[in-house]
């Protein structure tokens, strides 16, 4: 995984909630870096949007790395709670 050598299927397992941490990553820190890394569709396309909408928090959205960013997924975040 990106700057680490934690196996993908760590990752899976703390995104399906059967373990607390991949590395030292917890799942909000792992759903974090996609935000700032892939695209919108890939992001759909690797978590689905009910868990999407369940992990992106404000807190979240607050500690993206950019305005921009922040500012994308705020609005994403709105729209999602409403459709969900």
């Amino acid at each position: 995984m990106w700057d680490y050598n934690i196996p993908p299927e760590e990752v899976e397992e703390v995104f399906e909630g059967k373990r607390e941490n991949a590395g030292h990553y917890t799942e909000e820190t792992l759903f974090i870096k996609p935000l700032e890394s892939y695209s919108w569709y890939t992001i759909i396309d690797l978590l689905g949007l009910e868990k999407i909408n369940n992990l992106l928090s404000e807190k979240v959205v607050n500690r993206l790395r950019t305005p921009e960013l922040r500012r994308q997924y705020e609005y994403v975040s709105q729209r999602l709670s409403a459709y969900m």
